[in-house]
């Protein structure tokens, strides 16, 4: 199913749900509303330090996410030695989007608009988690931190914590 690329990163707690609810059903809906909702905020507000470089934290989730295989990856990962940060989300997660110097790098032919996700190994006191790689138009677009606890991850978990990643089938 391809979405709409305007839209607000992926955020569910379980107050996101209706009554807290985590029915495959409802999940799928809170989902879906989350994607097609328009993007409010292109930069963080408050924040001047966008565009940024990576930090070593981003750089190592976007690396681990980039380890499976799956076509256009390669390219992908070029494209992480020249992606600057230009948002991070506003709710204060870990999730960042990145841009590309696209005279430095070529685009991927990559599956669209998630092609690679990981999922935590268990279910912690904050939660599960997934991380979820967004590509737009071939480009590296940013990474999702998913979670389902009430509690804001402002930082990633250990990568060590999740499975490996997994490329997504083209759909």
């Amino acid at each position: 199913m391809r979405v709409a690329w305007e839209r607000e990163r992926l955020h569910l707690t379980p107050t996101s749900l209706d009554n807290g609810e985590r029915s495959p059903r409802k999940l799928l809906r809170a989902v879906v509303a989350r994607l097609l909702r328009p993007k409010k905020v292109s930069r963080q507000p408050g924040k001047p330090d966008h565009p940024r470089p990576l930090t070593a934290e981003e750089r190592n989730v976007l690396s681990f996410l980039l380890g499976a295989d799956f076509p256009g990856v390669e390219e992908l990962r070029e494209q992480v030695n020249v992606a600057v940060v230009d948002w991070r989300c506003p709710c204060g997660c870990a999730s960042f989007e990145v841009s590309v110097d696209t005279k430095a790098a070529g685009p991927a032919d990559s599956y669209e608009p998630i092609p690679v996700e990981a999922q935590s190994r268990e279910i912690g006191p904050n939660g599960p988690f997934q991380l979820l790689l967004w590509v737009r138009e071939g480009w590296l677009d940013g990474v999702d931190i998913v979670y389902f606890a009430n509690e804001v991850p402002v930082e990633f978990p250990p990568l060590e914590t999740f499975e490996l990643p997994f490329a997504n089938p083209q759909t």
